[in-house]
């Protein structure tokens, strides 16, 4: 049985607020809005996201973030018991 889940959230490796300037296919999280409409959104780590939709494995993350994969990787989720069976990273240069 598979399901799939969009999340809607920010993805970090810990949590926290951070405010996301929205400028259409331009948008970002910093600190420079530039006349953009701005949102604080809550970024939390993979693992706080699938054990709140009652989840345990993941078999497929596509992980885009905007240069930001690191961060968002370094996250131990399986310690947190979730397990991620394949992993799709974008990489931005």
């Amino acid at each position: 049985h598979r399901s799939c889940m969009l999340a809607r959230q920010c993805v970090s490796d810990t949590v926290r607020t951070v405010t996301f300037n929205v400028m259409g296919p331009h948008s970002r999280a910093s600190h420079n809005a530039g006349g953009s409409v701005r949102r604080n959104l809550t970024c939390l780590p993979i693992s706080t996201i699938a054990q709140q939709a009652g989840h345990h494995a993941v078999d497929f993350w596509s992980l885009d973030v905007e240069g930001h994969e690191l961060a968002v990787l370094s996250h131990d989720w399986e310690a947190h018991g979730v397990s991620v069976n394949a992993l799709m990273v974008e990489d931005h240069h």
